[in-house]
């Protein structure tokens, strides 16, 4: 589509380029390349035109796929869908899947009127300004005891990313296993989903999710939601941010631990940022509740608890609940 090439070839271009050198250079009329300006210019980009040509100046900041798709250019055969609202960003790419079983895809939407976390609890999606997606890959292992490292490579990712755009990055913590806590609030939840061939018994897909609280507030949840739940960036997105660039470096972030998931690089960063370590909690294992002192991770992943006896005992994702109104705070 000329719209979108001819942004991206601007994008790559701080000069003015002249209309015949655009039209020469896609092979379409000077026309087509004034109205494909215009178009983008009514879409919310500052074009500049002048006797040194044409030159983007600023690019829209709100969600926009053009914009995502040349972030994410070292992955030309992801295939990017954006909508406002969605039930679920996952259910989405798992109904994608269904038809398109060998393909790659990011699905983003600003809210979800059905979304869930882990063990099918409702994930709050009213927020003034949230963002939802959901990445459909293939795995880069069979074994299934690596999937469950998906999560953690994600949580990995989204710590690394975020820092380079809070107030205080060293504030933001990972509550084992899927959630990420920005100044004592959660902020962020992860559900990654295998998809299995039954006949093979192979994952023939996975479906890495996340919920972002960037800006807003809380005022019309319910009151357990107003004790845990924060944002990002307060109530307003900061001037200038990105979403398009965000979300692409985040994807491009899990790209990277994915191609490279033998290697559990991400483990170290995850431990670094893991909430509770030293700290005596609740936690609930197997319908039972428990009490004891969170150790760390193991190098699978695993969480590691002492109990009240001394006993340390390992936790895989399915057989844990930690509560996380015990780790908010103000």
């Amino acid at each position: 589509m000329l719209e979108e090439e001819l942004l991206h070839y601007l994008m790559q271009n701080d000069q003015g380029l002249s209309g015949p050198q655009l039209a020469d250079y896609f092979k379409v009329s000077r026309n087509a390349i004034w109205k494909a300006c215009e178009n983008l210019r009514q879409q919310g980009y500052t074009i500049s035109s002048s006797r040194a040509g044409y030159r983007l100046t600023a690019c829209r900041t709100d969600l926009d796929p053009k914009q995502i798709r040349y972030y994410l250019a070292n992955w030309p055969d992801l295939k990017v869908m954006v909508n406002d609202v969605v039930d679920s960003t996952n259910n989405q790419a798992k109904t994608y899947l269904s038809q398109n079983p060998d393909s790659q895809a990011l699905f983003i939407a600003k809210k979800q009127t059905a979304g869930r976390g882990r063990y099918g609890r409702q994930f709050t999606s009213d927020l003034a300004h949230g963002i939802y997606l959901s990445l459909a890959i293939p795995p880069h292992s069979q074994n299934p005891d690596d999937i469950p490292l998906y999560t953690l490579l994600t949580a990995t990712a989204l710590t690394e990313v975020l820092a380079k755009y809070v107030a205080s990055p060293n504030q933001l913590k990972i509550k084992w296993i899927n959630d990420l806590f920005y100044q004592g609030r959660k902020v962020v939840g992860i559900l990654c989903e295998a998809i299995a061939d039954i006949e093979s018994q192979s994952i023939e897909q996975l479906v890495i999710g996340c919920g972002l609280n960037l800006a807003g507030d809380f005022n019309q949840a319910s009151p357990d939601v107003q004790k845990v739940a924060g944002t990002l960036f307060g109530s307003d997105l900061p001037e200038g941010f990105n979403l398009n660039q965000f979300i692409a470096e985040l994807v491009n972030r899990i790209a990277y631990y994915h191609e490279n998931l033998a290697d559990k690089h991400f483990l170290t960063n995850y431990q670094k940022h893991l909430m509770g370590i030293g700290q005596v909690v609740d936690f609930e294992y197997d319908g039972k509740l428990n009490r004891g002192k969170i150790l760390g991770i193991n190098d699978s992943g695993h969480l590691r608890i002492q109990a009240s006896d001394g006993q340390v005992l390992t936790f895989s994702k399915d057989n844990l609940h930690l509560s996380s109104q015990q780790f908010a705070h103000d």
